[in-house]
């Protein structure tokens, strides 16, 4: 797969059956979210699968958990997804940092939380002045 992400703006997100090619342009972004499934992988069922990463690539392969949620899904099952939240604090000490509806899917019946790359053990109001909805 060639393709020159480096020189665009974002990360470069591959989607190829069951698998997620994520390329990031930030090595800090790219270590938050590697290091947070390295490390919370055993304690939590509702985040993708970290399958392979490369340190030289900036690029982690991940399972497809599912579908990306609307905006109305994401108010009206607030309360579900406030709970899978609190127990990524309280399993893993780590904040999201950047959950809203765009990082929720929904498989069947279950949601998954996703994009990890703004995580980390300290709380940071990323959205603070944004309009949409978030959960902190």
């Amino acid at each position: 797969m060639e393709y020159d992400y480096k020189i665009k703006t974002h990360n470069k997100v591959f989607k190829k059956n069951k698998f997620i090619y994520k390329f990031f342009k930030s090595a800090k972004k790219y270590n938050n979210e590697k290091n947070f499934y390295l490390e919370c992988k055993d304690k939590l069922d509702f985040i993708p699968t970290l399958f392979y990463f490369s340190d030289k690539r900036l690029l982690l392969i991940i399972n497809n958990c599912g579908i990306p949620i609307k905006k109305n899904e994401f108010i009206d099952n607030i309360q579900i997804i406030k709970d899978l939240y609190n127990k990524i604090i309280n399993l893993t000490g780590y904040y999201h940092n950047d959950l809203w509806y765009r990082n929720v899917l929904r498989k069947d019946k279950k949601y998954y939380i996703i994009d990890f790359e703004s995580s980390g053990k300290e709380f940071k109001d990323i959205h603070k002045n944004s309009k949409e909805v978030y959960i902190n």
